[in-house]
C-alpha cells in the first residue's frame, strides 16, 4: 500500500504564521530600563549599607551592625548601669548609633559641666521625644522644647524658687522636717517612705496649700505611682525608637 503524505509546501491561499522580528528601539529601551533598575538597586544597597555606621569625627563606641547600628545593644531596663559599664571601656564621652541617628553619652562630670556652663547656647534645646510629648502634651519642663511654652513654665517655676520666695517656704520645711524625724524615730524601718512623704508634702504645701500627713494619703501614693510609671516610659529601650526611626511613629 502506498500512502501519500502532505507536502511541505503551503497550500495556495494559506500563509505560515511567522514571529515578527524585534524592533531595535524596543530592545534598547528594555535594556535601558534594566540598567536603570540595576543602578537604583545598587544605590539603595550602598545607602542602606552606610545606615548604622559610625561617621568620622564621632566619639568612639561599641562596634555597629548595618542598618541597626547599636540599636540591638540598647538595654530595656537599668540603662544607667549599662551606660556606666561602657564608659569604663570607651571613656567618659562615647557614641551610639541608633539606625541613622546618633546618641552621645556623657558620664564625665567635667564634660557635662563644660556643656552646661560654657556651651549652653548650643545645647539648650532638648532632643526630640515623641513619646514624652504624647504623654505630657509638651508640658514637662524637663523635656519640653525651647519654645514660648517652655519659657512660660520656667518663669512660673522661677517665681517660687527665687531666694526671697524660698525664704517664705522655710516654716513649711521645718514643720515637715519635725514630722519626718518623729516618723523615723517611731518607725525607723519605713525611713524611705517617710522621706518620700516629706518631700511630697513640702511640694504640695508650697504649690497647693495642702499637706500630705501620711505616706498612705491618696494624693501621695497616686503621685509616686504615676512617677514610677513615667520613669518606666522614659527608660531607654522601653518604647520603640520612634525619634531615631520616624517611620515607626
Amino acid at each position: 500500500m502506498i500512502q501519500i503524505f502532505g507536502s511541505d509546501k503551503p497550500e495556495r491561499g494559506i500563509q505560515r504564521n511567522e514571529a515578527p522580528s524585534p524592533c531595535p528601539y524596543q530592545t534598547i529601551r528594555e535594556m535601558g530600563i534594566s540598567l536603570l533598575l540595576a543602578l537604583m538597586a545598587l544605590w539603595v544597597f550602598v545607602r542602606l549599607r552606610k545606615v548604622g555606621s559610625r561617621e568620622g569625627g564621632l566619639p568612639p563606641g561599641p562596634p555597629t551592625v548595618p542598618l541597626l547600628g547599636n540599636l540591638h545593644m540598647m538595654p530595656a531596663e537599668f540603662a544607667q548601669h549599662k551606660f556606666t559599664d561602657r564608659a569604663r571601656k570607651y571613656g567618659g564621652i562615647y557614641s551610639l548609633k541608633v539606625g541613622s541617628g546618633t546618641v552621645v553619652v556623657l558620664t564625665d562630670p567635667a564634660a557635662v559641666k563644660e556643656l552646661m556652663d560654657k556651651r549652653s547656647g548650643s545645647t539648650v534645646e532638648r532632643p526630640p521625644s515623641h513619646v514624652a510629648d504624647l504623654v505630657t502634651g509638651g508640658s514637662n519642663m524637663a523635656l519640653a522644647h525651647y519654645t514660648e511654652n517652655w519659657r512660660t513654665l520656667r518663669r512660673t517655676a522661677h517665681a517660687i524658687l527665687t531666694p526671697q520666695a524660698s525664704a517664705r517656704h522655710v516654716p513649711i520645711q521645718q514643720a515637715e522636717a519635725s514630722q519626718l524625724l518623729h516618723n523615723i524615730l517611731r518607725h525607723p524601718q519605713g525611713f524611705y517612705n517617710h522621706i518620700r512623704r516629706y518631700s511630697n508634702s513640702v511640694i504640695l504645701s508650697v504649690l497647693y496649700g495642702k499637706r500630705s500627713p501620711r505616706y498612705e494619703t491618696p494624693q501621695t501614693t497616686a503621685l509616686f505611682k504615676a512617677q514610677h510609671e513615667w520613669m518606666l516610659v522614659l527608660e531607654p529601650g522601653a518604647t520603640p525608637p520612634v525619634d531615631m526611626i520616624p517611620i515607626l511613629k
